[in-house]
């Protein structure tokens, strides 16, 4: 089903499926994040499946409902477009001081529309750390918003760090432009003192 073109990343809504022949796998991360091997494997076997709101008063909010099949608990978390740090506590990644913000697009030396992204995550490593950010910006951006040349707003970035567990997770959500298809996605980092892991996620919108 084709993204409605009401939807943008200021009012996200609806039903988002994970596409898994398109996503890559999340056990790294996971792991990374101190989940546990059952836990693990069952999320990496379950179906799931993102559910959307937003609203803009004073700062655009996103709530997202997350939905897993096999007698996973699901979770819910409110996200608001302002860089505040708030607390997110849930049953899979434990208390989590997060922040988030929607950010611009810019056009790099080739005219290829990616984030204007001021990268949070620090691996001690410089080299590391510039893989990271080639990753976290290396979406295709949907391809209405760049005809229309508004490059405002095209992405979220989110920034957590659980400092009981030692990591921190960075991420980057976009319309992405797949195989010509239109797809929200996001490209995770997660970094910690033993190591880092990537991965995107792809999910396809099934409706309001």
């Amino acid at each position: 089903m084709a993204i409605p073109t009401d939807i943008t990343l200021r009012t996200l809504k609806g039903s988002w499926g994970l596409e898994k022949s398109l996503s890559e796998n999340m056990d790294g991360i996971l792991r990374l994040q101190g989940v546990g091997w059952l836990t693990r494997k069952g999320i990496g076997a379950a179906s799931q499946t993102l559910h959307f709101t937003s609203a803009s008063d004073e700062t655009v909010h996103i709530t997202m409902r997350q939905t897993l099949t096999g007698g996973i608990p699901g979770s819910t978390e409110e996200r608001y477009m302002d860089w505040v740090e708030r607390e997110r506590s849930n049953h899979i990644y434990g208390d989590v001081q997060s922040r988030s913000r929607l950010i611009k697009g810019v056009r790099d030396a080739e005219g290829t529309v990616r984030p204007e992204l001021e990268i949070q995550s620090k691996p001690g490593n410089d080299a590391i750390e510039e893989e990271v950010k080639k990753f976290l910006i290396g979406g295709v951006p949907h391809i209405g918003a760049v005809e229309k040349d508004d490059l405002s707003d095209l992405y979220i970035h989110d920034f957590g760090r659980n400092e009981k567990a030692g990591w921190t997770a960075e991420q980057i959500w976009g319309l992405e432009v797949i195989d010509s298809q239109q797809y929200l996605t996001r490209r995770v980092a997660v970094v910690a003192e033993d190591g880092y892991e990537l991965a995107r996620l792809v999910y396809k919108f099934s409706g309001l």
